[in-house]
């Protein structure tokens, strides 16, 4: 999520004639990324990898976001975000929940614990309005055509 925004506002930015500024966002995220990595992964291993990229895509949303707002007349939909975050802790907490409980080959684990994370997030979305039921049926079109 935090990618897709900063990407949106490096598009914008990168039109209105900024692509220094996009640049600049860019370096302190890679740099951010690599200082944690390099902190994270011999403590965490792979987690501690996807806990630095995840907060140097935030830091890099959240300040092309506040930059572009400077040259663009935009609302933050701040409180969605918020929603957002808080469905994807619960989820994360799941995973980790079921990942304890369930005992079978890794397989067979994996599977069932992301249909049931995935029935999850989409059913905590709907129920917190950040989907509706137009979106939950056009993914299901969408998964059914891929598995043909």
């Amino acid at each position: 999520m935090f990618y897709l925004i900063a990407q949106t506002s490096f598009s914008v930015l990168s039109g209105i004639g900024k692509p220094g500024t996009v640049a600049k966002i860019t370096l302190v995220g890679a740099v951010l990324n690599i200082v944690m990595n390099i902190t994270l992964i011999p403590l965490y291993g792979i987690t501690g990898a996807a806990i630095a990229t995840s907060v140097s895509y935030v830091v890099m949303a959240f300040s092309s976001t506040i930059i572009l707002r400077k040259y663009v007349k935009i609302t933050l939909p701040i409180f969605h975000w918020l929603k957002t975050i808080f469905i994807s802790a619960l989820m994360l907490g799941l995973l980790y929940w079921l990942k304890d409980i369930i005992v079978l080959d890794i397989y067979p684990k994996v599977a069932i614990i992301v249909v049931i994370s995935g029935i999850f997030y989409i059913a905590a979305s709907y129920l917190m309005k950040q989907i509706d039921s137009k979106e939950i049926k056009n993914f299901i079109r969408i998964t059914m055509q891929a598995k043909n």
